[in-house]
């Protein structure tokens, strides 16, 4: 599968059309991981946002006894370092490889300069990121309302 098949099937870009996918496939770089391999370090700066090309990747976050939590498990089609986009804080949590994995990486930078010069596309992302993040804080909001009861 080629960047631009790939990333109309990610959420965040859905909305996009081919050649506005084929600009930004232009800036996501393919990156290869062997299993058990870090992407970033829970405190590292954030500097690109990740899609899942081939693989699986989990994302983790340690205590204060330094035990692992797995937060999530992302596989092929699947996004993450959205956040960090938004904030430009440092990394909350471990990414780290489950098997193999195909990458690709989209520096903030770079795409902060697609996003000035395409107001389409800048609109169409924007809009899917609120949504995408809207969905998650609701996702939580019920999780954490079942654990009180």
């Amino acid at each position: 599968m080629n960047k631009v098949e790939l990333l109309k099937k990610i959420y965040l870009f859905k909305e996009l059309t081919v050649q506005e996918l084929e600009t930004l496939s232009q800036v996501a770089e393919e990156k290869s991981f062997i299993a058990g391999q870090e992407l970033f370090f829970s405190g590292q700066p954030s500097d690109c946002l990740y899609v899942v090309a081939q693989g699986a990747i989990k994302i983790l976050k340690s205590n204060d006894n330094a035990d692992e939590l797995d937060l999530i498990r992302l596989e092929s089609g699947e996004h993450f370092g959205e956040m960090g986009y938004l904030t430009r804080e440092p990394r909350t949590a471990t990414a780290q490889t489950l098997e193999s994995s195909m990458i690709l990486s989209i520096s903030y930078d770079r795409l902060e300069e697609i996003l000035k010069n395409h107001i389409s596309i800048s609109e169409k992302f924007h809009r899917a990121i609120a949504r995408f993040l809207a969905k998650r804080l609701k996702a939580t909001t019920v999780e954490l309302m079942s654990r009180v009861k």
